[in-house]
């Protein structure tokens, strides 16, 4: 349990710092380089994930006496790390859009309607995403999707890694006679 609390933080821990290293740089604050942020955050976010749980993973196989680790105890390896990323991921972003960038959810809120509406909706129907674009937008809804993918996207993640990195018992390997 506790390689599961400690890679789930350090995942959490390296996504907060890709943010606030795009905040310092303009990236959650500048509404010409908003769109570029998201494309860090895109790319950035995964590849932190990836290596988190491919060590969190490795870490759990290495940790058991035999070294050994099946298909699906690396899979819910995988499942709990990301429920702790999720977790930890989820305070992190609530603090950073409450107190650190509150500008932040309103930017993203202005780029979620600017996109509904070059769809040319009807009135209505733009009224309705406007009011969906607050809602989702706010800290808490965006730390709430956060709690939530996050161990869905590790699980998914985990169904790759857990099979590059099973490996039998010792005990059963075939001999080399």
């Amino acid at each position: 349990m506790k390689t599961w609390v400690t890679y789930g933080f350090i995942i959490a821990l390296a996504g907060s710092l890709l943010g606030y290293v795009e905040f310092f740089l303009g990236y959650h604050n500048d509404p010409a380089k908003f769109d570029a942020g998201g494309t860090i955050g895109t790319i950035g976010g995964p590849i932190i994930t990836i290596i988190g749980l491919f060590q969190g993973i490795r870490a759990v196989r290495e940790s058991r006496p035999d070294r050994s680790l099946s298909y699906g105890r690396g899979v819910l390896a995988g499942i709990a790390i990301g429920i702790f990323a999720g977790l930890f991921g989820a305070i992190s972003t609530y603090a950073y859009g409450t107190w650190v960038n509150p500008e932040y959810h309103e930017l993203l809120r202005e780029r979620q309607v600017a996109g509904v509406a070059s769809r040319g909706l009807p009135d209505d129907q733009m009224a309705l995403a406007k009011r969906m674009a607050e809602l989702l937008s706010t800290p808490a809804a965006v730390a709430g999707m956060a709690l939530f993918a996050a161990p869905f996207v590790g699980g998914l993640m985990s169904l790759v890694i857990a099979a590059i990195l099973r490996r039998r018992p010792l005990s059963t390997l075939p001999s080399p006679h």
